[in-house]
């Protein structure tokens, strides 16, 4: 396993963008230059600017389904998995955290358990 460390939001963004193979991000929430709500919405809409919108198609016969939800759900598991960071840790900041795109939330101070129990949560 290798870590990359960005110093502030703007340098996560172009980190990701150019190489945007990361498993995972801890997106700390306060940071310089873009705060990690910034940045994660950045990201998303990267994201969805590079996934490629499934074209509607006739049902697959064998999983009665059509072809282009199935192509939306291997397209949602490319996402990069965020974490938020943050000491402020109100329903409110958490709220706004997950509307922005992260998938999960820690609040500061956190330990080994805590990023054990969010890792084991992460989708795949």
């Amino acid at each position: 396993m290798a870590a990359d460390l960005a110093r502030n939001g703007q340098e996560a963004v172009d980190m990701f963008k150019e190489n945007p193979g990361y498993d995972l991000i801890f997106m700390d929430i306060f940071m310089p230059k873009k705060d990690g709500y910034e940045a994660t919405k950045e990201i998303r809409d990267f994201e969805r600017q590079s996934i490629p919108t499934p074209i509607p198609c006739k049902k697959n016969k064998s999983t009665k389904q059509p072809a282009s939800i199935l192509a939306r759900s291997i397209a949602q598991k490319t996402a990069v998995n965020i974490v938020a960071v943050s000491a402020n840790t109100s329903e409110a900041d958490q709220r706004r955290a997950f509307e922005c795109g992260v998938d999960s939330f820690i609040g500061k101070p956190y330990n080994k358990s805590n990023i054990m129990e969010v890792l084991s949560c992460m989708k795949k």
